[in-house]
């Protein structure tokens, strides 16, 4: 399988645009192994923690879910100190995420940043039950409800895989906050502007598809 065939299928100009980039290259090459079977297991060594002890120096941020089952080490083959990953259920945006990736972008000099959603999401499933009754102090309604407009959304344009289209919605509406971020832009190297970019990754295909609006 050549790596071109991995990502850029549904988004070639997208693809075309960030295939020089390296840190693109690092996770290109990583989920070509994943998906192969073919995993180094890169720095995953106490030597390796002894390595980075001191400095760390990512070269991706990913802001994705806090599902047991959406490891970005594993899925993109990378190993300790390779990647500044933010989680959450949902992947759902706060002022404490946003601290977090400005802290991989001003001080960590981060130049790739990866909003990645998955199928079979459950706050994206969660969303479909609008009856739904939560106890008294619950916090889980604020997790259902950032769900609930890309849910209405997709409802209306697809017949199929609602709650994964919403979940791709959901992504680009991420993503295009990121973007319009004047902090993220002002602390962002000049030199190498920083790129925020929307991915999907299905248990279906085990493939992460790039995303683009």
């Amino acid at each position: 399988m050549q790596i071109n065939q991995l990502w850029n299928k549904d988004s070639p100009a997208l693809y075309n645009r960030l295939q020089d980039h390296v840190s693109f290259q690092h996770l290109l090459e990583g989920h070509q192994r994943f998906l192969s079977n073919r995993r180094f297991f890169p720095k995953q060594a106490v030597h390796d923690l002894k390595l980075v002890k001191e400095r760390q120096t990512p070269h991706t941020a990913i802001f994705t879910c806090s599902d047991s089952r959406v490891i970005s080490e594993v899925i993109f083959d990378q190993g300790i100190g390779d990647l500044f990953v933010v989680r959450n259920a949902g992947n759902i945006l706060s002022q404490q995420v946003y601290g977090s990736i400005e802290f991989a972008v001003s001080e960590l000099r981060v130049s790739l940043v990866i909003v990645m959603g998955h199928s079979n999401c459950g706050a994206a499933t969660s969303a479909q039950n609008s009856e739904r009754v939560f106890p008294d102090g619950s916090y889980l309604p604020s997790i259902v409800q950032a769900y609930r407009r890309p849910f209405e959304i997709a409802q209306s344009r697809y017949k199929r895989d609602v709650c994964d289209q919403a979940v791709k919605l959901h992504v680009r509406d991420v993503v295009e906050e990121m973007r319009n971020t004047e902090v993220l832009k002002r602390t962002g190297n000049t030199a190498k502007p920083v790129e925020i970019i929307g991915a999907f990754f299905s248990y279906r295909t085990h493939r992460v598809h790039l995303l683009h609006w």
